[in-house]
């Protein structure tokens, strides 16, 4: 996210909450010390269970303006907080009968203060959208395997074209969908009422 970015989301008066990435390493840096050294804001926490798995999620929020030794920082003006997101995340695993445990901290950058539990939210809900639609492109189109080399942007937007229809009319299962439309194409005829 560049600062680019940040000052023209302000300038429209929209707010944002990114994640800051280790190949930004000074910021990411900056965000471990101020997470290790500075005192906690307010904090949540939070737990989702579904199909064989549990995570618990610790959402902790700092000053990030009061923080900075220096105000020649080019974050400082538009950065408020820092989030600090710590998962649990306990799956099982059915092969070997056992609960296996993975622990990740993430750190977040916020242009607008909010409560722990409301940028604890925010995030989860991120994350569910991301997944699930990542999940639809990787598994059910096949996007990670794909080949085409030559003008891909072309496919892309057939495939985004094909998921809205599919969306639009409340297809359930992606995958199901796109197998039972190869097997009839008078199927795929239902839709075309939605390109008028």
């Amino acid at each position: 996210m560049s600062k680019k970015t940040i000052k023209s989301a302000k300038k429209s008066g929209n707010e944002i909450i990114v994640q800051v990435k280790k190949n930004q390493p000074r910021l990411f840096n900056k965000c471990q010390w101020i997470a290790n050294n500075r005192k906690i804001i307010d904090q949540s926490a939070s737990q989702d269970k579904a199909h064989g798995r549990i995570e618990n999620r610790k959402a902790r929020i700092f000053d990030f303006q009061n923080s900075v030794k220096t105000n020649k920082t080019e974050w400082n003006k538009y950065v408020k907080i820092i989030i600090q997101v710590k998962r649990e995340r306990n799956v099982f695993d059915t092969k070997a009968k056992e609960w296996k445990t993975g622990f990740k901290t993430a750190y977040y950058l916020s242009t607008i203060k909010l409560k722990a539990k409301d940028f604890n939210s925010a995030i989860r809900s991120h994350w569910e959208i991301e997944n699930s639609n990542h999940y639809v492109r990787d598994v059910s189109l096949n996007e990670d395997k794909s080949r085409i080399r030559v003008n891909p942007d072309r496919f892309i937007r057939l495939k985004n074209l094909a998921l809205n229809i599919m969306r639009k009319n409340k297809v359930k299962n992606i995958g199901n969908e796109l197998y039972r439309n190869s097997l009839n194409i008078n199927r795929l005829f239902r839709y075309t009422h939605l390109l008028d």
